[in-house]
């Protein structure tokens, strides 16, 4: 096998399944036992390539500009093609600028969500602001839970997520004579793939009666609705009335689920109108922190059956994409004798190619990384 400058390259075998109206019996992904292989549904087709024969390649190799800003490459392909029909390309630009020649990954590669490099630029980092809201009393400290192993305690905190990702967040608020009030909600960060949220309303309450208003978003209607009212009542009706029987306060919860079957919890603290507790609640606004260059983000770029370029990098690409390192493992070293990581992703996105577009779903693979 001959050398080639800075990269690594495995044999692979590309299989383009076509639907027709027959049913057929589909290839299992990864059934050859190949190490490096991609499995996905790409503009509709079932597509499998496999590390093994007819000439094809995975190129895994790593480039540093002026600036210092590195980017990895692995890119199943055949060998002596440019330009190459039916290829596949994964880059991944660093987190952070690197210093000449560094063969540290810093946290370029980790277990977890990544969004999409966009041309105008995407964030990879977000600011928080978390602000709390007591009812019937004064705080004396706030203990916060921001989801990604950090916590706070004060007063209005603004933290950063330094990923993007769905982070539990929790505040835990005591008042003036030791009365708790705690509450926990999901904040959902980036490209996250296909999600369903929930959204929880009420109106000022009458006595002991309350007015729900429940609507999901972000998911695939319709909408099936769960509310728990915190005093062992249910309902599963979307906008309903709720009379309770005791002064007080109260946790309510909507379970909103879409056609998908997927779920989002969204929680509230309520009082009655005479009641004379204490309870607090909190909201937050997420800020995207500015990232033109695209640091920690991802593009994948697919040249058709035509040789036609499709690419994720474009600004109209949304959260329901979602991109995810599953596991990172220490590989041989390639031809050039540099380090390499063999990485298993799962991952779906829209590809352009001006005002073409084309879906990538269902996709997963295991790549080699070269640093």
């Amino acid at each position: 096998m001959e050398k080639l400058f800075n990269n690594s390259r495995y044999f692979i075998f590309i299989l383009l399944v076509f639907f027709s109206c027959k049913k057929t019996n589909e290839p299992a992904p990864n059934s050859s036992g190949a190490v490096f292989y991609f499995s996905g549904k790409i503009d509709g087709s079932d597509v499998l390539i496999e590390a093994g024969i007819l000439d094809y390649y995975m190129y895994s190799s790593n480039n540093q500009d002026g600036t210092g800003l590195k980017t990895y490459t692995s890119n199943f392909s055949k060998t002596n093609c440019t330009d190459c029909p039916n290829s596949l390309k994964f880059t991944f630009i660093d987190y952070d600028l690197s210093l000449p020649n560094s063969t540290v990954l810093d946290s370029t590669f980790y277990t977890g969500n990544y969004n999409y490099a966009t041309t105008s630029g995407n964030a990879s980092r977000y600011s928080i602001a978390f602000s709390e809201q007591a009812i019937g009393g004064t705080l004396s400290s706030v203990n916060w839970e921001f989801g990604d192993g950090l916590s706070q305690i004060g007063i209005s905190p603004v933290h950063k997520y330094v990923r993007p990702g769905i982070y539990q967040s929790s505040m835990d608020a005591l008042f003036v004579g030791v009365i708790q009030s705690t509450l926990s909600n999901s904040i959902n960060l980036g490209n996250v793939g296909e999600t369903c949220e929930a959204n929880l309303a009420f109106s000022s309450p009458i006595g002991t009666s309350f007015s729900f208003t429940g609507n999901g978003i972000n998911g695939q209607a319709p909408y099936t609705y769960s509310w728990n009212f915190g005093d062992g009542n249910t309902d599963s009706n979307q906008n309903p009335t709720h009379v309770y029987a005791n002064e007080g306060v109260y946790q309510v919860s909507l379970t909103v689920t879409d056609a998908n079957n997927l779920t989002h919890v969204k929680r509230q603290n309520i009082r009655t109108q005479n009641s004379i507790d204490k309870v607090a609640n909190y909201t937050y606004a997420a800020t995207p922190i500015p990232n033109p260059i695209n640091l920690g983000n991802v593009v994948i770029e697919w040249r058709d059956s035509n040789g036609t370029l499709f690419t994720s990098k474009n600004d109209s690409q949304t959260n329901r994409s979602s991109f995810t390192i599953k596991s990172i493992q220490d590989y041989k070293p390639n031809e050039n004798n540099q380090p390499t990581k063999k990485i298993a992703i799962e991952f779906s996105c829209t590809l352009y190619n001006g005002l073409n577009q084309i879906v990538l779903t269902n996709a997963t693979a295991v790549i080699s990384v070269a640093y």
